[in-house]
């Protein structure tokens, strides 16, 4: 289980971080900010609590990496346009 989350996490916080780069871009319209905002969101509600539950320090730097992306996505797609198009 923690394998999976730590998996997720860090999976998921690089997409939404390359995804508010494009949205800082301009790159694919206007849904990428949507998209980065709302992958980030749910990548830190998952990963917050999986770096609790995490066992060893692998799973914690793969879940931390994925928050750090996370944020990072969260905080570009916020910038350009917010949680809805």
């Amino acid at each position: 289980m923690e394998n999976s989350l730590s998996v997720f996490t860090v999976v998921a916080g690089l997409v939404a971080c390359v995804l508010g780069f494009l949205a800082y871009q301009n790159v694919s319209g206007s849904w990428t900010h949507v998209g980065a905002t709302w992958l980030g969101l749910i990548t830190l509600l998952v990963g917050l609590p999986a770096q609790l539950f995490s066992a060893t320090r692998s799973e914690r730097m793969l879940i931390v990496t994925g928050l750090v992306a996370a944020f990072v996505g969260v905080c570009l797609g916020l910038a350009h346009g917010g949680l809805l198009p």
